[in-house]
């Protein structure tokens, strides 16, 4: 059910007459579960401090024993839209520690959004103990809304980095952190962080293209 091709199953009319009895059964489908966060995600922000708080404790309380790694990231998507709340960013740094990928690199994102002390200790530990590199490169790139010195340590740091994949998720992040733009030239970037004086990129042709037509 979590499979990539998983949508194909509404194609086979064996599967789609099980799932009309499991709904006659009062069975929740899957994709009918799938479709309650995706509304919820778009609603959430709207609803009182009560009701927040009441999802919140569902959607936490379901993350601790549900098998399907799409629910949990499906409520690590949900829990972000309510991230400034103490308790939907517990159950995010929770999820930060899933055993599945896709649900770390949920988390990692939603993580973004939150500018604590705790959420820049959770990205600062994925970003450098993950076992996923995908996972890795997201904790980077997220630290950019973190604005404290070790994070800028520890991002300039990574300008060095042996990986062009890190360099250019350091870069995203730098951006994000010092509201300059220097391209992708990491040299740059290099001595930027080192307070030297550097000249920003000129805007190309598809940032800002009226300015090369009416020059």
């Amino acid at each position: 059910m979590d499979g990539p091709f998983y949508e194909l199953k509404k194609l086979n009319p064996v599967i789609r007459e099980q799932w009309r009895k499991d709904r006659e059964r009062g069975i929740p489908l899957f994709h009918d579960r799938l479709e309650d966060y995706r509304t919820l995600q778009s609603s959430i922000r709207n609803y009182s401090d009560e009701e927040k708080a009441r999802y919140v404790q569902v959607l936490t309380d379901t993350a601790k024993t549900e098998t399907s790694p799409e629910i949990r990231r499906n409520i690590a998507l949900t829990l972000a839209q309510v991230i400034d709340r103490e308790d939907a960013l517990d159950g995010v740094l929770r999820l930060s520690q899933d055993k599945t990928e896709k649900v770390r690199m949920e988390a990692a994102k939603a993580l973004r959004g939150s500018g604590t002390a705790k959420s820049k200790d959770a990205l600062l530990a994925m970003a450098t103990t993950d076992k996923s590199n995908a996972v890795k490169l997201l904790a980077i790139e997220s630290l950019g809304t973190h604005k404290t010195d070790d994070v800028k340590a520890f991002l300039t740091k990574q300008l060095s980095a042996p990986s062009p994949a890190t360099q250019h998720h350091a870069i995203l992040a730098l951006r994000d952190y010092t509201g300059t733009d220097l391209g992708g030239d990491v040299a740059k970037w290099k001595k930027y962080m080192n307070g030297e004086e550097v000249e920003p990129d000129e805007p190309s042709f598809i940032a800002n293209p009226l300015k090369y037509i009416w020059r």
